[in-house]
């Protein structure tokens, strides 16, 4: 399953993937994901690629040069970058090399059309890169890739990004694959062919590709499933990290070896695909050829990658902090102290003793300029009574009926601020449809989450309170709308429904169709921790600072949803004792310089705290 590279160009493109499993074109069913899930399992039986010959001219090499300066049109004719040091154990980090949020599909094809200012000069007609669309096909969640939503002409560069987030691969490490295979990225004459092996996925020595693993989309995706791939255990023999590897420079064994240590499982993965190290005439000759021992592969992806995106060993990076008290309540308290210094406009309080009326009082705190304390039922907290007084609140909202806040807590807290108001309906919906009213009038956009589990509402929330619109609630137990929730949103241009069916039903969804002329979005990942990445990718482009909570337990969250509205930061949810890679991927796409973990260590662990991926 490997291709000959006989052009230079194509030469120094030769990271080549070695295929394993079976593979399978257009529409994948149940039967073909589980062969494609059993075969990820046996996949450490495949054979690396071994192609690194080059043979080329001066010219070629020059030709080349100009694909590897900044993005910038106007520094195409430039004199060449000077490449960076080549580190053999280190080509690139795990963070550069996993991040699925690295660029969004505006992002991609923004580079895409700063590459190539040119017109396109194909001779058979065949769009280049920046203009080609081709059509995508469903992929169902695996052991390795997220699920994939076909679309009938995608544009490249939204495969590109798409199946970056997908499978957690870096669509810069995409982009620079696309390259060294075929040239994509900067071809003036791209041909059918080009597209049908753009990664070199399945495509024989001897043979064309293997129709069903043929094709632009096919292509992309299964380059980025194999990379996942290569950092499983399946794998982890191979080029260990942290063991040291002699690592020959050449298939033929009399050109030699060097120790390597490989630091990451990024530059193990790039190894395990070519398993040879450049060696001395190969980097003296960075942009060219070296000798009959040399191979190319590892030492392109280093130039392409510095070239086009800086060092790819470069880290970002990331400070935490903790906000966190004795208990959620204490906690609402500190988040509060961390914001808002005396006198504010409102305070929001509810029950910290359940979920729903907090998640729709969050964003309403934010957007009126005040943070949201919890409070017993029966009692308020010497904490809650004592920042009251720091704050000096010009106006009290109590949300919740006479369960969750009892008359007695409503008197208490007349007596401290006589500009009180009660929003509380006969259940969890009623309440929520009361607050978008009150705090919302008017409002053209609205997530819209269920009302049984808390954790897409509280990501949602944060991005509601950065937007200034509300976070409606709906029984996801009903197959339809409600005439009320109907009532509230209709005519609105922006409705976010966040959470996928298991959540929100798709009856539900169809339901509410009619009440917006631009129908109704839905904002969702695999679980709820891809469904915070999705709800934050979709609303911050840019961030300082992300807060981090966890997704399993709802107390010292719940103020934070109100407190990262406030100051239009995402808030994120976690696993308990490690970050999803996804969540960090975004928090680092975003700029984040610190990341703020709402609670103590048993919500969320010390490896949390040092953004230790699980």
């Amino acid at each position: 399953m490997r291709r000959k590279i006989r052009n230079f160009t194509l030469a120094l493109a030769a990271l080549s993937i070695a295929v394993a499993g079976v593979v399978v074109s257009g529409p994948v069913d149940g039967a073909q994901a589980a062969v494609l899930s059993a075969e990820v399992a046996d996949s450490s039986t495949s054979t690396p690629e071994t192609n690194v010959g080059a043979d080329s001219s001066a010219s070629d090499a020059d030709a080349f040069a100009a694909q590897i300066v900044a993005p910038n049109p106007t520094a195409r004719s430039a004199a060449r970058v000077a490449p960076l040091s080549f580190d053999a154990g280190n080509i690139i980090t795990d963070e550069n090399f996993y991040n699925g949020s690295a660029l969004t599909q505006a992002g991609v094809q923004a580079f895409l059309d700063g590459r190539n200012p040119g017109a396109c000069a194909s001779a058979t007609g065949t769009a280049c890169l920046e203009t080609y669309t081709t059509t995508s096909f469903d992929r169902p969640s695996n052991a390795l890739c997220q699920s994939y939503e076909g679309v009938v002409n995608e544009r490249a560069s939204s495969i590109i990004a798409k199946v970056g987030q997908a499978c957690g691969i870096s669509q810069k490490v995409l982009l620079v694959l696309l390259q060294k295979e075929q040239s994509l990225v900067g071809i003036r004459n791209p041909t059918p062919a080009t597209y049908a092996s753009a990664t070199g996925f399945g495509c024989p020595d001897d043979a064309a590709c293997n129709p069903a693993e043929a094709g632009f989309f096919n292509q992309v995706y299964y380059a980025a499933f194999q990379f996942k791939n290569y950092g499983t255990a399946n794998w982890a023999g191979r080029f260990a990290v942290g063991a040291t590897s002699n690592i020959q420079y050449n298939p033929n064994t009399l050109c030699g070896s060097a120790p390597v240590t490989v630091s990451n499982k990024a530059t193990q993965a790039l190894y395990i695909y070519t398993p040879y190290q450049p060696n001395a005439a190969a980097l003296s000759n960075p942009y060219g050829t070296g000798d009959d021992c040399s191979a190319y592969g590892n030492r392109n992806f280093s130039t392409i990658y510095s070239g086009w995106f800086g060092d790819p060993r470069a880290t970002h990076s990331l400070t935490t902090s903790r906000l966190a008290g004795a208990d959620r309540f204490v906690t609402s308290v500190e988040l509060s102290k961390s914001l808002y210094t005396g006198p504010v406009p409102v305070v929001y309080i509810t029950t910290g003793a359940s979920f729903p009326d907090a998640l729709s009082a969050a964003p309403a705190a934010a957007a009126q300029g005040g943070p949201l304390l919890l409070t017993y039922p029966g009692e308020i907290p010497a904490s809650v009574r004592a920042e009251l007084a720091r704050l000096q609140p010009a106006k009290i909202v109590v949300v919740g009926g006479d369960v969750a806040v009892s008359p007695t807590v409503v008197q208490q807290l007349r007596e401290i601020q006589g500009n009180l108001t009660v929003l509380a309906g006969v259940d969890r919906f009623e309440t929520s449809r009361l607050i978008a009213q009150y705090a919302f009038p008017g409002s053209r956009a609205a997530y819209v989450a269920t009302g049984s589990t808390f954790p897409d509402a509280l990501s949602a929330g944060a991005a509601a309170g950065s937007r200034r619109v509300p976070v409606v609630l709906v029984n996801s137990n009903v197959p339809t709308v409600d005439q009320a929730t109907a009532n509230l949103l209709a005519g609105m241009t922006d409705i976010a429904v966040v959470g996928g069916p298991a959540a929100i039903p798709d009856s539900l969804v169809s339901s509410m169709a009619p009440l917006s002329p631009n129908g109704i979005r839905r904002v969702a990942g695999d679980d709820r921790f891809l469904t915070s990445v999705a709800i934050n990718n979709d609303a911050f482009s840019t961030a300082s600072t992300a807060y981090l909570a966890t997704g399993v337990e709802f107390p010292d969250a719940l103020a934070g949803a109100a407190g990262a509205g406030a100051t239009a930061s995402p808030l994120y949810v976690s696993h308990t004792n490690c970050v999803p890679p996804a969540v960090k991927s975004s928090i680092i796409a975003k700029g984040a310089s610190n990341v703020v973990l709402l609670g103590g260590p048993v919500a969320l662990s010390l490896n949390v705290a040092n953004l230790v991926t699980c």
